[in-house]
């Protein structure tokens, strides 16, 4: 299979995401030396991040993504989409060698996410050779009393911290600065946390750069703050509706003023023709779940124990038990809570039912 090359060139300020994105993409040795062409393309920063962005620059490593031109188009544009520049090149010079088919070559893979958060995740399903479904089984609304989000914004500039739990924060933020027409300048001098790398890339996309927390769950807000908190210091925690109870009191026992605004709330249902359509089309390889509540509704828009057989990846233990509690086969965990992770964990499980 020929492939044809694309790279991506990481702005500097993102350099500690940029193991987790090469990671999310299959990354091989050119047939020969990166051509001069590419040169402009090469993370500047990139011997800094880890030895294998290392061997990306100093071994000419250039990421080669599987599929015809317009598939790299689509790539491209979801790397933009996440606060990057990228381009897309046609192959140079001779063609190179003839790649093995992609590791889950003609797998068709259940995606059970919200329509708005997938698409990075379906990229990657595409670049591995495997056909996702895309059967969303959340949507995001805005939280029903506006009035916590309200009074927040009329204070926003005299908070020391703005704590985003989620992509999904971030965007209802944003759409309410939108909005009411708040300068984002307003935000101040105020300290930016994000729960994990996929928020802190939202962010980004608004030309703001965030500290990650080193624990990629709500808590590990809490965590990245232990010892920093100043008297009189105040912080705007946003998140769902309901708010995490447990984080809220863990910032207060910090000594930090919280304000809580539950800015979205997470509607269950999965869409009828959507689920229609995969009924008649069969039960897929595997299907990945995120959340016990994508799990709960999943199962009930479709029929029963249509996924009984069906390997299924969870993202963690507690989506794991909602799996197990309804009846389903859980193949596999994901060690960590990144695309990378949940990646890893499928490719594991599809490959071993090839044997």
């Amino acid at each position: 299979m020929p492939a044809e090359i694309f790279y991506a060139y990481w702005d500097p300020a993102a350099t500690p995401l940029l193991t987790e994105l090469l990671d999310a993409a299959p990354v091989v040795a050119a047939a020969g030396p990166l051509p001069a062409e590419l040169e402009l393309y090469r993370h500047p920063q990139a011997q800094r991040v880890s030895p294998r962005v290392a061997m990306l620059r100093q071994e000419g490593m250039v990421a080669r993504l599987y599929g015809d031109g317009e598939e790299l188009a689509d790539e491209a544009a979801e790397y933009r989409a996440r606060g990057h520049e990228a381009t897309t090149l046609p192959t140079l010079g001779p063609p190179g060698p003839e790649l093995g088919a992609p590791a889950l070559y003609g797998r068709r893979v259940l995606v059970t996410r919200a329509a708005a958060q997938s698409g990075a995740l379906l990229g990657a399903l595409r670049l591995r050779g495997a056909e996702p479904v895309l059967l969303p089984s959340l949507r995001i609304a805005p939280a029903l009393d506006q009035r916590p989000l309200d009074a927040a914004l009329q204070r926003v500039g005299t908070y020391r911290y703005i704590l985003f739990t989620s992509q999904n924060a971030v965007q209802n933020f944003f759409a309410a600065l939108d909005a009411k027409a708040v300068d984002v300048r307003r935000l101040g001098d105020a300290r930016l946390l994000a729960v994990g790398a996929a928020t802190a890339l939202a962010l980004r996309a608004r030309g703001l750069v965030a500290e990650i927390a080193r624990v990629g769950t709500a808590m590990g807000l809490a965590s990245q703050l232990q010892g920093r908190v100043r008297v009189g210091d105040r912080a705007l925690l946003l998140g769902p509706e309901p708010p995490d109870t447990a984080l809220v009191q863990a910032l207060w026992d910090q000594g930090l003023q919280v304000d809580t605004v539950p800015i979205y709330r997470t509607l269950r249902g999965v869409p009828e023709d959507a689920a229609a359509s995969l009924t008649r089309a069969g039960a897929p390889d595997a299907v990945l779940f995120y959340s016990p509540s994508a799990v709960q509704a999943t199962v009930a828009a479709l029929p029963e124990r249509f996924l009984a057989k069906v390997p299924a990846v969870a993202i963690g233990p507690t989506t794991g038990a909602a799996c197990l509690e309804l009846g389903l086969k859980v193949a596999a965990q994901s060690e960590t809570p990144g695309l990378a992770g949940i990646l890893a964990a499928l490719r594991l499980v599809l490959n071993d039912a090839k044997e």
